[in-house]
């Protein structure tokens, strides 16, 4: 099922945002956008593990990242953990899946610790 975003009786021009988190189930979900708006997906991490996520897909025409990722530590304790917060806007109907994976890049083989996979459909 994909849930596509609405103004809710706004004017159609105003563009959206949808969020989508790894701890509220976005991982694996499908979200619908109009063209203009922005998704915003929040998943956790700890880069002081050497761990980070990035990006692993083509980016297609439907879709692109907006800057870089921001980071945003849970507390100000030495080596804590938080959340990394991915930005993509709606440019060109069309569907996309975004893979992210979390792992060492400096690593050579290994599986990566986490995945995450979104269906982003544009209309």
């Amino acid at each position: 099922m994909v849930l596509f975003l609405s103004n809710c009786g706004l004017q159609p021009e105003l563009a959206k945002t949808a969020g989508l988190t790894e701890q509220g189930g976005g991982c694996g979900s499908s979200v619908g956008l109009n063209a203009g708006d922005t998704l915003e997906l929040v998943l956790d991490g700890t880069p002081t593990t050497g761990y980070i996520w990035e990006t692993d897909f083509v980016v297609p025409s439907a879709i692109k990242p907006v800057g870089n990722p921001d980071f945003k530590a849970a507390s100000q304790r030495l080596g804590a953990g938080g959340s990394y917060t991915f930005r993509f806007q709606a440019v060109a109907e069309g569907q996309a899946t975004l893979k992210l994976i979390y792992h060492r890049p400096f690593e050579s083989q290994p599986a990566p610790l986490k995945t995450c996979e979104v269906t982003v459909v544009v209309r």
